[in-house]
Protein backbone atom coordinates (compact mmCIF):
# COMPACT_ATOMS: atom_id res chain seq x y z
CA UNK A 1 0.00 0.00 0.00
CA UNK A 2 2.78 2.08 0.66
CA UNK A 3 4.45 1.58 -2.56
CA UNK A 4 1.01 2.30 -4.47
CA UNK A 5 0.95 5.56 -2.25
CA UNK A 6 4.69 6.84 -3.35
CA UNK A 7 4.37 5.82 -6.71
CA UNK A 8 0.98 7.55 -7.03
CA UNK A 9 2.81 10.79 -5.58
CA UNK A 10 5.34 10.41 -8.00
CA UNK A 11 3.37 10.24 -11.33
CA UNK A 12 1.38 13.01 -9.75
CA UNK A 13 4.41 15.54 -9.38
CA UNK A 14 5.59 14.45 -12.64
CA UNK A 15 2.52 15.11 -14.26
CA UNK A 16 2.55 18.94 -12.53
CA UNK A 17 6.54 19.35 -13.82
CA UNK A 18 5.37 17.85 -17.40
CA UNK A 19 2.20 20.54 -17.65
CA UNK A 20 4.37 23.18 -16.08
CA UNK A 21 6.90 22.76 -18.92
CA UNK A 22 4.88 22.42 -21.39
CA UNK A 23 2.61 25.97 -20.09
CA UNK A 24 6.08 27.62 -20.20
CA UNK A 25 7.17 26.24 -23.67
CA UNK A 26 3.50 27.78 -24.99
CA UNK A 27 4.21 30.77 -23.51
CA UNK A 28 7.77 31.16 -25.12
CA UNK A 29 6.57 29.61 -28.85
CA UNK A 30 3.47 32.60 -28.22
CA UNK A 31 6.16 35.62 -27.59
CA UNK A 32 8.76 33.88 -30.66
CA UNK A 33 5.85 33.65 -33.28
CA UNK A 34 3.42 36.20 -32.78
CA UNK A 35 0.37 36.43 -34.26
CA UNK A 36 -0.42 37.48 -37.92
CA UNK A 37 1.22 40.58 -38.59
CA UNK A 38 -0.47 43.50 -39.00
CA UNK A 39 -2.04 44.35 -42.50
CA UNK A 40 -1.06 47.72 -42.97
CA UNK A 41 2.00 49.74 -41.30
CA UNK A 42 2.21 53.06 -41.74
CA UNK A 43 4.57 55.67 -40.93
CA UNK A 44 5.95 58.69 -42.30
CA UNK A 45 9.22 57.26 -43.27
CA UNK A 46 10.92 53.40 -44.22
CA UNK A 47 14.57 52.77 -44.21
CA UNK A 48 16.17 50.32 -45.60
CA UNK A 49 19.70 49.96 -43.84
CA UNK A 50 23.00 47.99 -44.70
CA UNK A 51 24.31 45.54 -42.71
CA UNK A 52 26.89 48.14 -41.22
CA UNK A 53 24.10 50.62 -39.99
CA UNK A 54 24.42 53.11 -43.04
CA UNK A 55 20.92 54.01 -45.26
CA UNK A 56 20.85 52.23 -48.25
CA UNK A 57 17.15 53.37 -49.29
CA UNK A 58 14.29 55.57 -48.44
CA UNK A 59 10.41 55.34 -48.83
CA UNK A 60 9.33 58.75 -47.85
CA UNK A 61 7.57 61.84 -48.98
CA UNK A 62 8.85 64.65 -50.31
CA UNK A 63 6.61 68.00 -50.41
CA UNK A 64 3.67 65.08 -49.84
CA UNK A 65 4.59 63.49 -52.91
CA UNK A 66 5.96 59.65 -52.67
CA UNK A 67 9.69 58.68 -52.99
CA UNK A 68 11.46 55.78 -53.32
CA UNK A 69 15.57 56.90 -53.18
CA UNK A 70 18.55 54.88 -53.31
CA UNK A 71 21.64 55.52 -52.28
CA UNK A 72 25.51 54.45 -53.03
CA UNK A 73 27.16 52.14 -51.10
CA UNK A 74 30.30 54.31 -50.21
CA UNK A 75 28.76 57.77 -48.67
CA UNK A 76 24.80 57.61 -48.59
CA UNK A 77 24.63 59.79 -51.62
CA UNK A 78 21.18 59.29 -52.94
CA UNK A 79 21.79 57.71 -56.93
CA UNK A 80 18.48 56.73 -57.80
CA UNK A 81 14.78 58.08 -57.48
CA UNK A 82 11.75 57.10 -58.28
CA UNK A 83 8.82 59.70 -57.65
CA UNK A 84 5.67 62.11 -58.34
CA UNK A 85 6.58 65.36 -59.77
CA UNK A 86 4.57 68.84 -58.49
CA UNK A 87 2.08 68.15 -61.05
CA UNK A 88 1.61 64.35 -59.99
CA UNK A 89 3.24 62.87 -62.79
CA UNK A 90 6.01 59.94 -62.60
CA UNK A 91 9.62 61.16 -62.75
CA UNK A 92 12.63 58.59 -62.94
CA UNK A 93 15.99 60.09 -62.47
CA UNK A 94 19.10 58.79 -62.07
CA UNK A 95 22.74 60.92 -60.26
CA UNK A 96 25.69 61.53 -61.25
CA UNK A 97 27.78 60.76 -58.14
CA UNK A 98 27.73 64.08 -56.19
CA UNK A 99 24.16 63.35 -55.63
CA UNK A 100 22.58 66.38 -56.67
CA UNK A 101 23.39 66.63 -60.56
CA UNK A 102 20.64 64.51 -62.72
CA UNK A 103 22.30 62.64 -65.61
CA UNK A 104 19.09 60.73 -66.78
CA UNK A 105 15.54 62.10 -66.62
CA UNK A 106 12.70 59.41 -67.43
CA UNK A 107 9.00 61.45 -66.72
CA UNK A 108 5.47 61.47 -68.17
CA UNK A 109 3.87 64.46 -68.39
CA UNK A 110 0.30 65.20 -69.30
CA UNK A 111 0.43 68.44 -71.89
CA UNK A 112 -2.75 70.17 -72.51
CA UNK A 113 -4.15 69.85 -76.24
CA UNK A 114 -4.55 72.76 -78.33
CA UNK A 115 -8.31 74.58 -78.09
CA UNK A 116 -9.27 71.57 -76.25
CA UNK A 117 -9.55 70.99 -72.16
CA UNK A 118 -7.80 67.54 -72.89
CA UNK A 119 -4.59 66.73 -72.38
CA UNK A 120 -2.20 64.17 -74.31
CA UNK A 121 0.36 62.17 -71.77
CA UNK A 122 3.96 62.28 -73.10
CA UNK A 123 6.40 60.74 -72.36
CA UNK A 124 10.61 62.06 -72.08
CA UNK A 125 13.80 61.05 -71.90
CA UNK A 126 16.83 63.78 -71.06
CA UNK A 127 20.36 63.50 -70.89
CA UNK A 128 22.61 65.55 -69.14
CA UNK A 129 26.30 65.78 -68.97
CA UNK A 130 28.42 65.66 -65.73
CA UNK A 131 27.55 69.60 -65.10
CA UNK A 132 23.95 69.13 -65.22
CA UNK A 133 23.73 70.88 -68.55
CA UNK A 134 21.36 68.82 -71.46
CA UNK A 135 23.15 66.95 -74.09
CA UNK A 136 19.76 65.58 -75.64
CA UNK A 137 16.62 65.39 -75.00
CA UNK A 138 13.63 63.37 -76.33
CA UNK A 139 10.32 64.68 -77.52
Amino acid sequence: MERIRIRASSVLALAIVLLVVYDIGLRRGEQLNPATPPAIVSAKEFQLLGTDGKVRARLVTIEDRPSFVLYDGEKSTPRVLLGVSGAADPIFTLLDRDGRTPRIVADLTAAPVANSLAKTVRSGLHLYDGSGKAIWSAP
